[in-house]
C-alpha cells in the first residue's frame, strides 16, 4: 500500500499516472500498471486538439482504470483559494492564473 497526492491540472491528462511507457524515471506511473489499450488512447488525446476526438480516448482509459482498478481513491483533498473581496474578476476555476490579465483591484 502505498499513498499518493496526485493532482491532475485544467487538462484531464491521465498519461503520467497511467501510461504503460510512463514508469519511473520517465514519468509518474509508480503503480506500474499497464493495460496498452489505455495508453494508446492516453496517447491519441495527448496528441489531439479536438475536444469531442480527445473526450473518447479519455473515456476509453478512464472506463479500463475504474475496471481494472489499478489505484484506490480514498479522498480528494479540494483546492481553496482565499482573496481580497477588493480583487474583481478573480476566476474560478482550478488553475486560477489562466486569467491573471483579468484581475483587477
Amino acid at each position: 500500500m502505498a499513498r499518493f497526492a496526485w493532482n491532475l491540472g485544467a487538462d484531464e491528462d491521465l498519461s503520467d499516472l497511467y501510461d504503460c511507457d510512463r514508469f519511473p524515471p520517465n514519468g509518474q506511473n509508480d503503480t506500474r500498471w499497464c493495460d496498452r489499450v489505455t495508453t494508446a488512447a492516453l496517447q491519441r488525446a495527448e496528441q489531439s486538439i479536438d475536444f469531442k476526438s480527445r473526450q473518447k480516448d479519455i473515456d476509453v482509459a478512464q472506463r479500463a482504470i475504474y475496471d481494472q482498478v489499478p489505484t484506490i481513491v480514498l479522498y480528494a483533498r479540494r483546492g481553496l483559494t482565499a482573496y481580497s473581496s477588493d480583487i474583481k474578476n478573480w476566476p474560478q476555476s482550478s488553475v486560477p492564473f489562466d486569467s491573471i490579465m483579468d484581475v483587477d483591484i
